[in-house]
């Protein structure tokens, strides 16, 4: 993978897969930014932390930005809510990196809502201390497309789902509104030779990086259709199931959720791309698909592209205990990076164990509930089965 100048390769290498996280550091640090402003994906979250990252960068100012949160439903001017979300990500950043952030924001890139006040704040943060900036964040959080809702020319960074399209070290200027400074346009640099961008008291450098290489990502392993088929656009519809004790629900052949022990059925509310069909079967025949039918329709993703299943890796079984809330609330989120969140919400104080099967070495995490009422939102249920009809989610205002 070369850097590329507004989509013309220059020809300097820079492949993210390749490159090691003490390269990343250095680079990071290479660009004087002293404000570290950090890129996660909330559809991931937490795994979309990049913690080693972070504790390794020492900036001096910790800056976290919550992408994609029009996903979750929730209206963005709920105060409420998006204070409970804040609370809830600035205690996971703390405990993985054991710094406090200054700040998070939670934006849509997708919408452009809440993007012009987070470069507000930071010309604001830079401005008070002198400082640049620096954005970092794995592959594929959508830092290209924050930027691209600044940029005032035709100069855009490039996005894609493919990972590592931002190829080379990016760098911008902006102005006391946030907003990008006509004829500074969007400059690629070599960290051994950083240029120097024209600049007054009235604005501010921001440097952007290539994502880093994210390889508890299930975009590590897919190909590039099976990555847009779980690609999520825009505000999913959750898919509801009311299941009990031995059966599962498998997200094509990739990934599924078993309840292994349960006294009473329990709600799973599932959000993934819109292009996935989840199946409903009990465990000994979840395990058995997987062994036959990896690949084949309608069991997919994966699908049989490129040969790459014949070095699919194995799948690895993840145990929760969770602890019930009520038939209202959710007890937990369990997240399988890059697939699916699974969304649990049975009777209070009662106890389910639950296991969740996905490739190994992709990220699997237990998390609070950032939809707490996504059960409620399902609609009648469907004959009977276990299946709801789909509702699409109205804001939570």
């Amino acid at each position: 993978m070369n850097f590329r100048y507004h989509n013309t390769d220059i020809g300097q290498e820079a492949d993210p897969d390749t490159l090691t996280l003490s390269t990343y550091v250095s680079a990071i640090q290479s660009c004087s930014a002293r404000l570290g402003v950090c890129v996660i994906d909330i559809f991931d979250f937490p795994c979309s932390i990049p913690s080693d990252l972070i504790s390794q960068l020492e900036m001096q100012q910790l800056v976290v930005v919550v992408n994609k949160v029009d996903t979750l439903g929730i209206a963005m001017s709920n105060r409420s809510q998006m204070g409970r979300l804040r609370n809830i990500i600035k205690r996971e950043v703390i405990a993985r990196t054991g710094i406090s952030p200054l700040t998070i924001h939670l934006v849509s890139a997708q919408t452009g809502v809440g993007v012009q006040r987070l470069f507000q704040d930071i010309f604001d943060s830079c401005q008070r201390h002198n400082f640049e900036a620096v954005l970092f964040g794995y592959t594929n959080v959508g830092k290209s497309s924050l930027i691209n809702n600044i940029v005032q020319t035709k100069e855009k960074a490039t996005v894609s789902f493919s990972p590592g399209t931002t190829q080379g070290q990016l760098m911008f200027s902006l102005d006391k509104q946030g907003r990008h400074i006509v004829g500074h346009g969007l400059s690629y640099y070599q960290t051994t030779d950083i240029m120097q961008m024209p600049q007054t008291f009235n604005e501010v450098t921001v440097f952007d990086t290539p994502g880093m290489a994210y390889p508890g990502h299930v975009a590590s392993i897919l190909c590039e259709h099976d990555i847009k088929m779980l690609s999520i656009k825009s505000r999913p519809t959750p898919r509801t199931y009311f299941l009990k004790e031995g059966q599962s629900v498998m997200i094509g052949t990739l990934a599924w959720l078993d309840i292994e022990n349960a006294n009473k059925p329990i709600y799973v509310s599932i959000l993934a791309g819109q292009r996935v069909k989840p199946h409903i079967t009990n465990q000994r025949k979840a395990f058995d698909l997987y062994r036959t039918r990896l690949g084949q329709f309608p069991f997919q993703p994966p699908t049989p592209k490129d040969g790459y299943l014949e070095i699919f890796p194995t799948v690895f079984k993840h145990e929760f205990q969770v602890v019930g809330k009520g038939w209202k609330d959710a007890a937990c989120d369990i997240v399988v990076a890059g697939v699916c969140s699974f969304s649990i919400t049975f009777s209070s104080s009662d106890v389910v164990n639950l296991a969740v099967w996905a490739p190994q070495n992709i990220a699997v995490e237990q998390r609070p509930p950032l939809s707490p009422r996504i059960a409620v939102l399902r609609g009648k249920r469907i004959g009977k089965s276990s299946a709801f009809e789909p509702r699409k989610q109205k804001l939570q205002a």
